[in-house]
C-alpha cells in the first residue's frame, strides 16, 4: 500500500483484526486485541475473515466505539489498521510518534487504499 498521511502505511489486500471481549465492561487495555493473520500482519482480506481471526481467540470484532473507549478509558496504542464492525479500518494511537502520526483515533481507511 501507499504511505498513509502521518499514519502507517495504507494496505491492498488486508488489516489486522481489532478485537473486543465478547462479554464488554468498562474494561483495562488487556482485554482489547490487535490480532493478525497466521501468515502475518494485514493480511486478513474481508470484514468476515476479521469477524473469524476474532472469534479464533474467543473474542469479538470491535466496533469503532470499542476502539473509542478502549482510546479513551485504556490507553489503546496500537498502529496499525485494523477492521472494525463497520467494515472500515481505523487504528487507536496514545503516542505521537514519525511513523504512526498523531494522537486520536485514525482512519477510516478502506482496502485498497480508499
Amino acid at each position: 500500500g501507499s504511505a498513509g498521511i502521518n499514519g502507517p502505511s495504507t494496505p491492498n489486500t488486508g488489516f489486522d483484526a481489532f478485537c473486543a471481549p465478547i462479554v464488554k465492561a468498562r474494561i483495562g487495555t488487556g482485554n482489547y486485541f490487535h490480532v493478525w493473520a497466521a501468515s502475518g500482519t494485514y493480511k486478513i482480506g474481508s470484514l468476515a475473515a476479521a469477524q473469524a481471526a476474532c472469534s479464533a481467540q474467543n473474542l469479538q470484532l470491535g466496533s469503532l466505539a470499542d476502539m473509542q473507549t478502549c482510546h479513551a478509558d485504556s490507553s489503546c496504542d496500537m498502529c496499525a489498521y485494523m477492521w472494525t464492525t463497520e467494515g472500515q479500518a481505523y487504528f487507536p494511537l496514545h503516542t505521537a510518534s514519525p511513523d504512526c502520526g498523531s494522537v486520536g483515533v485514525r482512519g477510516p481507511v478502506a482496502l485498497g487504499g480508499g
